[in-house]
């Protein structure tokens, strides 16, 4: 089953988009945890956060970012 979404960002409304498209938004920037979406089945439009599958990519966002601690000796 393919997740369609619609999305808010900068307050103007998006979609149809896929899942792909979502974690793309999201990887540039373009939807932060605060950016309202909405899918089939919710009664209106939530901030992305409140979406587990989506709330989980942005463990991710800053991973390019990321500086591990010393590699163990």
């Amino acid at each position: 089953l393919l997740m369609i979404y619609w999305v808010g960002p900068d307050g103007q409304q998006r979609g149809p988009v896929d899942f792909a498209t979502v974690r793309a938004l999201i990887m540039t920037g373009q939807i932060n945890p605060g950016t309202m979406v909405w899918k089939t089945g919710l009664p209106s439009w939530v901030p992305s956060i409140k979406l587990p599958e989506i709330a989980s990519l942005f463990q991710y966002t800053n991973i390019e970012n990321a500086t591990p601690p010393p590699y163990p000796e």
